[in-house]
């Protein structure tokens, strides 16, 4: 009986915290794609009805994995540099920009031979490679009422986001080949709200305000030694 009294204690903290939360969380992976690409984003838009929205967040990071082949052309040899980049955007349905964020790699350097007169893997003046990494991130919080006007209303939006490929190859000579870079994206989208009730969305993840999470906490355990001093 006294396991039972100390649950249902429990439990009731627990609702009453729960009361106090004013996040939905939403999470966007795109895994590794060779780059240009647009990707669609739904998220159920918040409904006025549940409370007032403060802010929207969007923050996540983009990573790319690049390859190359190229030959030298010219007779003399010549020096390459291969830079693998992206630019990683997000967008709203009507083509509004909201982010904007490079994803790049470390410079490689190549020299190759003068072109020997075979066209190909062969050739002394052909180069190939793979496993050029990059990263970038970004974060930024929308709080004025025409971007929160996205975030909006009833049913379902969308956010897009695209890569779009901005890897170079640069050489002294005359060549021919390029860069093939893949990107993947990992978007979150936080939306910060002041509820009119005690009853969370459906589907929302809850995160409870730290203070908030003490004061309950304390209650809860003054409540279970009241109950336990009462049995004695």
């Amino acid at each position: 009986m006294r396991a039972v009294s100390m649950l249902s204690a429990a439990l009731l903290c627990l609702s009453a915290e729960a009361a106090h939360a004013n996040l939905i969380t939403y999470n966007f992976v795109v895994p590794l794609t060779q780059a240009s690409w647009v990707n669609g984003a739904q998220f159920a838009l918040f409904d006025p009805s549940l409370g007032t929205l403060n802010s929207a967040e969007l923050s996540g990071v983009g990573n790319l994995s690049a390859s190359y082949q190229m030959q030298n052309l010219a007779t003399a040899g010549s020096p390459f540099s291969i830079r693998p980049l992206a630019d990683l955007g997000l967008y709203f349905v009507d083509d509004t920009p909201i982010i904007d964020a490079l994803v790049g790699g470390s410079t490689t350097g190549l020299v190759l031979p003068g072109y020997d007169g075979i066209s190909g893997s062969s050739s002394a003046s052909y180069a190939a490679g793979s496993g050029l990494l990059g990263s970038g991130s970004f974060d930024t919080l929308l709080s004025d009422p025409t971007s929160l006007s996205y975030f909006t209303g009833t049913g379902e939006s969308m956010l897009y986001i695209v890569a779009q490929d901005m890897s170079s190859l640069v050489g002294t000579g005359l060549y021919t080949g390029g860069v093939t870079n893949q990107v993947s994206a990992d978007v979150t989208l936080t939306l910060n709200y002041t509820p009119n009730s005690s009853s969370p969305p459906p589907g929302s993840i809850v995160l409870p305000e730290p203070s908030g999470a003490v004061v309950f906490g304390v209650a809860c355990l003054a409540l279970l030694g009241l109950r336990r001093r009462a049995r004695r």
